[in-house]
């Protein structure tokens, strides 16, 4: 799913996304949280903006766990 997205682009769009309001810096830090293990300029830009917004570029534990389980309704990244 990552494989199209343009680092360059995309980076202001995350750091935006993680500004704002909590459903969307909860998605863009899944997000940041799947680029960041990439070894090419996506995961250096994820890593980056992690560096910058430690706190708000992590995703709650909770949030991982529905988004990898396909959440409560059983759709993956589902809400619930």
């Amino acid at each position: 799913m990552l494989d199209g997205v343009d680092p360059v682009t995309v980076e202001p769009n995350w750091i935006a996304g993680i500004k704002s309001s909590p459903d969307i810096r909860r998605a863009t830090a899944l997000l940041i949280e799947a680029a960041s293990s990439r070894e090419d300029g996506l995961g250096e830009m994820a890593r980056r903006v992690r560096e910058k917004y430690p706190s708000k570029s992590k995703p709650t534990s909770e949030d991982v766990e529905d988004f990898t389980l396909g959440g409560k309704d059983g759709a993956a990244g589902g809400e619930g």
